[in-house]
């Protein structure tokens, strides 16, 4: 079983946070745990989210909730196939 803590944070704070983390030597992860440049989207929320280890291991999500409506049906996509898809 994989546990996580996630702290709720601001839309733009969350779109920074790839560049911020990299600046700090923390990898930006996606949902799968691969390294991730941009946060991806939980759509059946929806929820834009990015994954972090701190320096002890432990698995940090930043999770900012977003206005869409849920869209079950397209699971996890990242950033920019969401914004994509909401024009």
């Amino acid at each position: 079983m994989s546990l996580h803590v996630a702290f709720t944070v601001d839309l733009s704070d969350l779109l920074e946070a790839p560049t911020r983390l990299r600046a700090a030597n923390v990898t930006p992860r996606d949902f799968a745990g691969n390294p991730a440049n941009e946060p991806v989207v939980l759509a059946w929320m929806p929820a834009a989210s990015l994954y972090f280890h701190d320096p002890d291991g432990n698995l940090l999500e930043f999770l900012a909730m977003l206005p869409d409506p849920p869209q079950a049906e397209l699971g996890v996509v990242s950033w920019s196939e969401w914004t994509r898809r909401q024009k």
